[in-house]
């Protein structure tokens, strides 16, 4: 397991702003705590629709593909209850193709 989460090719961690980074690193710890390797499989880069936070650093996919101790769902649900307990504007859901959908929307209100 890498200190570091992976990247699938072209994907660019640099792209990110600091806000979804912090996200990243929380996200990066429930894998690691389940020895799992974190792959990230987007970020600004790929098709996204007008507004998705994908295009101004934001959000961020990680793959599920690659699990071998937990479930994709119960990575999920971890992930989302550890974040949201930090900062409530992180938002965790499935993604379309079964990946982890992780996104910062400071337009969320407590």
């Amino acid at each position: 397991m890498s200190e570091r989460p992976k990247t699938e090719k072209g994907v660019r961690l640099s792209s990110l702003r600091a806000e979804a980074l912090t996200a990243l690193h929380l996200t990066h710890s429930i894998y690691r705590k389940h020895n799992e390797e974190l792959v990230i499989t987007a970020t600004v880069d790929g098709a996204f629709s007008n507004g998705s936070l994908h295009l101004v650093g934001l959000a961020f996919n990680c793959s599920t593909s690659n699990l071998s101790n937990v479930s994709a769902k119960d990575l999920l649900t971890e992930i989302r209850a550890f974040t949201s307990g930090i900062d409530p504007c992180i938002k965790v859901s499935a993604g379309p193709k079964g990946e982890i959908h992780v996104e910062y929307d400071r337009r969320v209100q407590n």
